[in-house]
C-alpha cells in the first residue's frame, strides 16, 4: 500500500466502513458470490488507497453473505483474514509510530482490535495476528485477558519464527508475576537473538532488584559488550557498583553515561545520588548544577543540593534549595522533613517545630509529619509532647506498626517500660523481621530493671531474629544477643556476642560501651537500664533515627 498510514487510520475514524447491500433484482446466489469474490481478488492486486482496501473488504464480506461453494468460501475466509488483518496492521503503525503516535490513539486501537479479532474469526492460525493484538493490548487499558490468550497463541504458532518469537517472549516478560518468570521469558529471548542486548539489560535490572548484585554485573556487562554506546547500559552498571559500595568504579560508569547522554537527566541525578552516597558533596552540587540547568525545578536535584550543603554546613544554601522546592510544592512532606532536619543542625530546633507543626495543623492526617514532629520533640528531650503526637497519629491508623515503633521508644526514653513493651509488642506482629525494632524489644526485655518487664528467653529469640537479618554485622544487635544471653543466665555466651560486638564496632563510644557491659559479665552480672520516674526530666539523648523511625538499641 502507498497510502499514508496516518491519514488511512484517521479516515477509518470519521468514515465507518458501509457495506452495500444488493440492489433489487440483482442474482444474489452463488453465481453474484462468485462474482463479488473475483472482484475482490482483482482489486486486491492493485491496492493503493483506503478506499480500495475498504472495497476489497466489503467485496469480499459480500460474496460469504451471498454464498459460495465451500472450497471458495474457505478461500474467501482467507482472503478477509487477510485482508482485516492488513487494515488493523496499517492503524496499528499510525499508534506506534516513532515521530508523533495519533493523540487518539484508544480508538485507533479499537479500530484495529475490531478487525483483528474478526481476523482471525476467519483465520484463528495466524500468528502475526495474535501479536498484533499482543501489541494492542499491551498499551494502558488493554485487554488483560485478550492480551494473555494472544500471548500464548502467538508463541505456539510463531516459535518457528524467530523475529516473532522474540517479540513475544519480550512482550510476555512484562506480564508475568514473579521476577523468576520474567527472568525465564527474557532467558529465552536471549537465546533466541543472543546479539540483541535488550533482554540482558532487562534482566540484569530485574537482578538488581533482587539485590543479586553479580548476576546483574554480569548481564550488564554482556550487554555493553554488545553496544557499548548505551548510556542507560552504563548508568545502571553504575547503580549497581555503587550498591555495592564500589564507588569508584561506579563514578567511571556514572561518567561514560553522562558522556554519551549529555542531556539526560535520569543519568546526572544518578550520578549526583552515588556521589552523595560516597559523601563527595562538593560532586553532589557540580552534578546537581548539571540537572538543573536542564531542568531549574527539579525537586530531587534541589532536594540533594541541599542535604549536601546541609553537610558541608553551608545551612543558608541547604535552606535556600529547600524553600524553593516548597515554594513548588507546598505540601511535599520530604521537603518539609528535610527542611526541619537542616533548621536543627543549623541550631535553629524551635524554627524546626514550628514549621512541622504548622505541616501538621494544614495536614492533620499526614502521619509522616506527625512523625517527624515527635522526633522533633524526642531530639529537645520533650517526650511528653512527643507522645502526645504520636497518641494523635496512632488514633488515625492504629494498624500504623512504624508509629507504635516510635512511641515506643520514646516510652522507653522517658523509662516506661512496661508501656513501651506493649507498642514494640503490636508492631512486632506487623513486622516480624525489622531488626531495629526486634532488637530494641530484645534490649529492654534483657536490660529493664521492672522484673515483671524482662524476659531472657525471648530476648534471645527476637535479637538472634535481629542478628540473621542482618548478617551477624551489626555491632548493636550482637551486643544486644549477648545482653539476653546474660539476662538468660548463660554469662559464657553473653561474653562471647559481646565480644564479637567489639570486633563489629566502628566508634570509640561503642567500644567503650562494649567494656563496660563485658566487665559486668566479668562479675557474672548482667546489664541493666536505670528507670526515669520524670518523663521532661530525662537528660539521655534518644537513639539516632533512620528514616524517621529509631534504629538501632536506644543508649544507655
Amino acid at each position: 500500500m502507498r497510502f499514508g498510514v496516518v491519514c488511512f487510520a484517521a479516515l477509518i475514524l470519521v468514515a465507518p466502513l458501509a457495506f452495500a447491500a444488493p440492489k433489487k433484482g440483482e442474482d444474489t446466489g452463488e453465481a453474484r458470490g462468485q462474482a463479488d469474490l473475483d472482484a475482490a481478488v482483482s482489486a486486491k492486486l492493485s491496492i493503493e488507497s483506503l478506499d480500495d482496501l475498504n472495497n476489497v473488504i466489503e467485496l469480499i464480506e459480500r460474496a460469504i453473505d451471498l454464498g459460495l461453494n465451500e472450497e471458495n468460501n474457505e478461500f474467501a475466509r482467507y482472503l478477509l483474514a487477510s485482508s482485516l488483518y492488513q487494515r488493523a496492521q496499517a492503524i496499528t503503525s499510525a499508534i506506534f509510530a516513532p515521530e508523533q503516535p495519533d493523540p487518539r490513539w484508544p480508538q485507533l486501537r479499537e479500530a484495529a482490535r475490531r478487525d483483528a479479532r474478526k481476523s482471525l474469526e476467519n483465520d484463528p492460525e495466524q500468528a502475526p495476528t495474535h501479536l498484533l493484538l499482543v501489541r494492542l493490548n499491551s498499551l494502558p487499558g488493554g485487554d488483560r485477558a485478550e492480551l494473555k490468550r494472544s500471548l500464548e497463541r502467538a508463541l505456539e504458532l510463531g516459535k518457528d519464527e524467530p523475529e516473532m518469537h522474540y517479540e513475544v517472549l519480550m512482550i510476555r516478560s512484562n506480564t508475568r508475576e514473579t521476577p523468576e518468570q520474567r527472568i525465564e521469558d527474557l532467558t529465552a529471548a536471549h537465546k533466541v537473538k543472543p546479539t540483541e542486548p535488550a533482554p540482558l539489560r532487562t534482566r540484569g535490572a530485574i537482578y538488581l532488584a533482587e539485590d543479586k548484585f553479580d548476576e546483574a554485573l554480569a548481564d550488564f556487562d554482556k550487554a555493553i559488550e554488545l553496544e557499548p554506546g548505551d548510556a542507560a547500559t552504563h548508568e545502571v552498571r553504575g547503580v549497581t557498583l555503587a550498591m555495592l559500595k564500589r564507588m569508584d568504579e561506579a563514578r567511571v560508569e556514572f561518567d561514560k553515561a553522562t558522556e554519551l547522554a549529555p542531556k539526560s537527566i535520569a543519568a546526572w541525578l544518578q550520578k549526583a545520588q552515588m556521589e552523595f552516597m560516597a559523601e563527595d558533596y562538593q560532586a553532589v552540587a557540580q552534578s546537581v548544577a548539571k540537572v538543573l540547568k536542564l531542568d531549574e525545578d527539579n525537586a530531587t536535584a534541589l532536594l540533594l543540593r541541599a542535604q549536601s550543603l546541609a553537610h558541608l554546613k553551608q545551612y543558608e544554601g541547604a535552606l535556600a534549595d529547600v524553600r524553593r522546592v516548597l515554594k513548588l510544592q507546598p505540601k511535599h512532606v520530604p521537603s518539609l522533613k528535610i527542611l526541619a532536619t537542616t533548621l536543627t543542625l543549623s541550631g535553629q530546633p524551635e524554627e524546626a517545630i514550628a514549621e512541622i507543626k504548622q505541616a501538621v495543623e494544614n495536614e492533620p492526617r499526614e502521619l509522616e509529619l506527625q512523625m517527624q514532629l515527635a522526633v522533633l520533640y524526642r531530639q529537645q528531650h520533650r517526650y511528653g509532647e512527643a507522645v502526645k503526637v504520636l497518641d494523635a497519629a496512632i488514633a488515625i491508623d492504629p494498624q500504623q506498626w512504624l508509629l507504635r515503633y516510635v512511641r515506643g521508644d520514646t516510652l522507653l526514653g522517658m523509662g516506661r517500660h512496661r508501656d513501651a513493651v506493649a507498642d514494640y509488642n503490636e508492631a512486632v506482629k506487623q513486622a516480624p523481621r525489622e531488626s531495629g525494632l526486634l532488637n530494641n524489644l530484645a534490649w529492654v526485655l534483657s536490660t529493664s530493671p521492672d522484673d515483671k518487664v524482662r524476659d531472657g528467653k525471648r530476648a534471645i529469640e527476637l535479637a538472634k531474629i535481629a542478628c540473621e537479618v542482618t548478617d551477624y554485622k551489626q555491632s548493636n544487635l550482637l551486643s544486644t544477643l549477648g545482653a539476653a544471653y546474660a539476662e538468660a543466665g548463660d554469662i559464657g555466651e553473653a561474653k562471647k556476642w559481646s565480644k564479637k560486638a567489639m570486633d563489629e564496632a566502628t566508634d570509640d563510644a561503642t567500644r567503650e560501651n562494649l567494656k563496660k557491659e563485658i566487665a559486668n559479665y566479668e562479675r557474672g552480672q548482667p546489664v541493666r537500664e536505670e528507670l526515669h520516674d520524670d518523663a521532661e526530666a530525662v537528660a539521655e539523648k534518644p537513639v539516632a533515627s533512620s528514616g524517621d523511625a529509631t534504629s538501632g538499641k536506644p543508649r544507655r
